[in-house]
Formats: C-alpha cells, sequence, structure tokens
C-alpha cells in the first residue's frame, strides 16, 4: 500500500463486516499508517462480500484477519454501493 491509497476498514471481531474507508498517510514495509476517510452508512458483512462477484477477491475476503485491505477502484466502487455510501 502506498501514501494516498484509499483501503477499507473491516472489523474481525464478531461481526465481521467492512465499516468505513480509510487513507493510507505512511507506509513502511508491512507497517501501515491510516487516517479515515468515511464510515459506511450500512457496514457491509463478510458474507455479502463473499457473495458478490466484484467483491469476492478484496483482500480483506481472502486473507480474513486482515483489518485494513489494498483495493481496486472497481472493489472500492461495489463496496460503497453495498454500504449504500458516497466519498
Amino acid at each position: 500500500m502506498k501514501p494516498g491509497e484509499l483501503a477499507l476498514f473491516y472489523h474481525t471481531g464478531k461481526d465481521k463486516a467492512v465499516v468505513g474507508v480509510a487513507r493510507v498517510l505512511k507506509a513502511e514495509g508491512e507497517d501501515v499508517e491510516l487516517g479515515p476517510v468515511k464510515p459506511l452508512a450500512e457496514p457491509v458483512p463478510l458474507a455479502t462480500l463473499k457473495a458478490k462477484a466484484a467483491t469476492k477477491n478484496i483482500s480483506v475476503v481472502k486473507m480474513g484477519r486482515l483489518s485494513v485491505g489494498a483495493l481496486k477502484d472497481s472493489e472500492l466502487k461495489a463496496v460503497l454501493q453495498l454500504g449504500k455510501t458516497r466519498l
């Protein structure tokens, strides 16, 4: 991940879901510092991400222990639509 890129913020606890969008502020190796951009109007559950063709390959779906993950523009648009959110 690179500074300026957008990322999903994902809750890995009991209610696994994407809950917001963040921006990468600093990235050094595997350590990434994020800043908040916007919470989703509605969380997008893991089950929904897995069920949709546009989101089933997002990093937080493929590697379930991630709390933040990089994504393609098309994936971001799909998650925002599912979460009923506009940036």
